[in-house]
């Protein structure tokens, strides 16, 4: 395989994933997650804008919302990696 047809294999894929995050994105719980370990237990909040008194504990049976909330994360530093 030549270099210009793997560049443009790499630019097809990096287009590829690039829409599929921008659209997990659209779909993405709004504020971020915040994690406090105390002792040996990890305790999750979700955190709205930047003010750091309004974080949210999330219960056990909400763990799911975490999961979005770091997914989240993961995604938009994926495109910011992209974006470069």
């Amino acid at each position: 395989m030549q270099m210009r047809e793997q560049l443009e294999k790499r630019r097809k894929y990096l287009l590829r994933v690039k829409a599929e995050k921008e659209n997990a994105l659209s779909e993405a719980p709004l504020g971020t997650l915040r994690l406090m370990k105390q002792g040996e237990k990890v305790r999750y909040y979700k955190r709205d804008g930047s003010n750091h008194d309004g974080a949210q504990y999330i219960r056990k049976e909400d763990i799911s919302l975490a999961q979005r909330l770091a997914q989240k994360d993961y995604d938009e530093k994926v495109l910011k990696s992209i974006n470069k």
